[in-house]
């Protein structure tokens, strides 16, 4: 009888063991995936950024602000726009 309580305390733990490591492994890539994103939203943001100079500049150019400061311009309104959205 107690042979067969062994066996079943021994199954027991090596199952436990394995659900640990299935749980470890699974939070393992639950923040990489969550590292990729948070990436991509900085990137998505700068690429903001830099279309709103961009614009900025483009406008700037045919008006009084100028280029440079009409890329300032714009890219700050895209920096407005990325903490907005």
């Amino acid at each position: 009888m107690s042979g067969g309580l062994i066996g079943a305390g021994q199954y027991y733990r090596k199952s436990a063991s394995q659900s640990f490591g299935n749980l470890a492994q699974a939070e393992a890539q639950r923040e990489q995936t969550n590292k990729q994103i948070d990436q991509a939203e900085k990137q998505s943001d700068m690429s903001t950024v830099g279309t709103g100079a961009a614009l900025g500049a483009y406008i700037g150019a045919g008006t009084s602000v100028g280029g440079p400061y009409g890329a300032l311009i714009g890219a700050g309104v895209g920096l407005l726009a990325t903490m907005a959205f």
